[in-house]
């Protein structure tokens, strides 16, 4: 499989996933990309992907600040309700709306 870079538009990255990882619930997804939810794979409770499966698209080099800042990716941790962001990030009303209501907590880092 060819790495992406960062040059790569948001259409692309968001086709290097199958249909079946995307979600419509928030509580089991594991990334926000603009109105897309990727699935955690969740089974019985228990999340069965790890963040760096997205991280691992990229050239190794490839900072997760920098896949924040050019894809606007939301990192979503629903074990302990939080959202990261990179801190030169900024995520819409709709995207900062969806996760207050299902209880998320923001975090820059």
């Amino acid at each position: 499989m060819k790495l992406l870079t960062t040059q790569a538009t948001t259409e692309e990255l968001l086709q290097a996933f199958e249909p079946e990882e995307f979600t419509t619930d928030i509580t089991e997804a594991i990334f926000m990309i603009d109105n897309n939810l990727i699935d955690g794979g969740f089974d019985c409770g228990i999340r069965g992907v790890d963040h760096n499966t997205l991280k691992s698209l990229f050239d190794p080099s490839t900072t997760w600040e920098a896949l924040h800042d050019t894809y606007n990716i939301i990192r979503l941790v629903p074990e302990s309700m939080t959202a990261l962001i990179s801190t030169n990030q900024t995520i819409t009303g709709t995207q900062r709306d969806q996760l207050e209501q299902q209880g998320y907590t923001i975090e820059a880092y």
